[in-house]
């Protein structure tokens, strides 16, 4: 029977592995290349309107909790978790930041900010252990 579990907890951990690059590939190319696009032609063209903007911070938040919930069998979890942890608080926060801004933040029942109240607080209870 050892020998089943071995195997089992050694696939598990090909597959964090993989979810974890996959998620960091998309957190990237969000981070590095949507996302300053997005800000830039923004500033270029004095737009106040954040939906947009709020929704891919939201999606770098998303992959970062995606990837910080399977931080459980790879070798470096702790580091790894904290990593993503990080990463999901920081994107999460700069979107609520967009949503709630004064004179062109969005309506309570937008869809993305629904969204984000929702991934918000799964992330609170699941990852950081906050009930509240």
């Amino acid at each position: 029977m050892q020998h089943n579990s071995d195997s089992i907890t050694s696939y598990k951990c090909v597959i964090e592995e993989r979810l974890h690059r996959n998620c960091k590939s998309i957190i990237d190319v969000l981070v590095n290349h949507v996302i300053p696009r997005v800000e830039k032609r923004y500033r270029d063209k004095k737009i106040t309107v954040v939906e947009e903007r709020a929704f891919f911070y939201k999606m770098v938040g998303d992959y970062n909790r995606y990837a910080s919930e399977s931080c459980q069998t790879v070798k470096d979890h702790v580091e790894r978790q904290k990593f993503f942890k990080h990463g999901a608080l920081n994107a999460y926060a700069k979107s609520l930041e967009l949503c709630n801004r004064n004179g062109g933040g969005m309506l309570p029942y937008n869809p993305v900010k629904l969204g984000l109240a929702l991934n918000f607080s799964v992330f609170h209870y699941e990852i950081m252990g906050d009930a509240k």
